[in-house]
């Protein structure tokens, strides 16, 4: 049979296909995407067995195949054709010929019948957001994921959706991130879900090649996790199992006198001390006085940056403590102008959030000076 496609269909296709496929891999069918042609489409597939991407296209063909291709390799021919190109892929019974313009490429096959899915989906709550709405819930709280941690369910992020709001959160034991929105959502019960890190990274590398105000299909299932986009689109992932922590209890409460201070000053007075700070142990020490801030890195070579940074404080005098890339994480996730910082002591966890703002909270555990 034949497939006639525009190269600016199928790059993107291809594209969302090799960010799913490991490069190293153990099952051979598993380097592979699956061509499928059934009413004038073509679905591509690819998937590692934990993660499912497809991507649906309109064709002039009404015949019907199933076959895999080499996903590295027909990626970089369409990434090298020039631009508006026509593609034509001739598939045979074990080759696969592609012509554009006077170019010429001929792939093996594999068999179609060993491709695996990534099973059943049983769906518990299935619900419309925005775009925009679902990546700034990944953003703000993805990078507080753990990594390769024994605590599996750590590495991962917790969706949780009630009848009016949806939060995701996320820890590794020494910081934690929660971001929420109010929506209308009538799940029987409480879901509690935990996708795991790959599926996060992919879900919000997938989301930021549609526009925000575009509408984005969620369904959860027992085991598995689907976003569908413009019913072109789609991604699943498996579920992590295990409980995630009872994050509330961690959360600490607000103080009488918290401190206030302005993002960008904090921000670059962290980021200059952290120039001479530890590589391995990238520790700040936070002196707070009324109205002042002072931030001191140093190494291990008596090296030493302190900043002088202005500050609305009104508690009492305390030093504290942090890794300062936690700090910058959160920084870096926050839109706000001003920073609202919640300070128990310190050896106590700290509480970082948005004044006026409850959708946003952030909780680091400070460091042994």
């Amino acid at each position: 049979m034949n497939i006639n496609i525009k190269r600016e269909l199928l790059l993107p296709a291809l594209q969302r296909a090799n960010g799913v496929i490991e490069k190293r891999q153990a099952i051979p069918i598993l380097s592979n995407v699956l061509f499928q042609c059934e009413a004038q489409q073509l679905i591509i597939t690819a998937t590692d067995t934990e993660v499912e991407v497809n991507t649906t296209i309109s064709i002039g063909t009404q015949d019907q195949t199933k076959v895999a291709l080499p996903a590295r390799k027909l990626f970089d021919i369409c990434k090298e054709l020039p631009e508006n190109a026509d593609i034509k892929i001739d598939i045979s019974e074990k080759q696969a010929k592609i012509k554009s313009g006077k170019s010429r490429f001929t792939l093996a096959l594999s068999s179609a019948q060993e491709f695996p899915k990534i099973g059943d989906f049983d769906t518990l709550c299935e619900f419309d957001l925005d775009v925009g709405l679902l990546k700034d819930l990944i953003d703000k709280t993805e990078f507080a994921m753990a990594l390769q941690d024994v605590r599996h369910y750590l590495n991962g992020l917790l969706l949780e959706v009630s009848s009016e709001t949806i939060k995701t959160v996320a820890t590794d034991g020494h910081r934690l991130a929660m971001a929420e929105k109010r929506i209308k959502v009538n799940p029987r019960e409480l879901i509690q879900s935990i996708i795991p890190r790959k599926g996060i990274l992919e879900i919000s590398r997938l989301l930021s090649s549609f526009d925000k105000s575009s509408k984005v299909n969620l369904m959860i299932g027992t085991n598995h996790f689907k976003v569908m986009v413009k019913n072109e689109v789609s991604l699943t992932t498996k579920l992590l199992e295990g409980s995630f922590p009872n994050y509330k209890k961690v959360i600490p409460m607000q103080t009488s006198t918290p401190l206030f201070i302005g993002k960008e000053i904090l921000k670059g007075g962290l980021n200059r001390a952290a120039v001479l700070a530890s590589d391995r142990n990238p520790l700040v020490k936070m002196n707070i006085t009324e109205e002042l801030v002072m931030v001191t890195g140093s190494n291990h070579e008596q090296e030493e940056a302190v900043e002088e940074l202005e500050a609305e404080y009104s508690g009492q005098s305390m030093e504290v403590g942090f890794n300062a890339s936690y700090l910058q994480d959160i920084l870096q996730a926050i839109s706000s102008d001003s920073v609202r910082i919640d300070l128990q002591g310190a050896d106590a966890s700290c509480l970082v959030s948005v004044p006026n703002n409850e959708d946003l909270t952030y909780v680091v555990m400070p460091m042994r000076i």
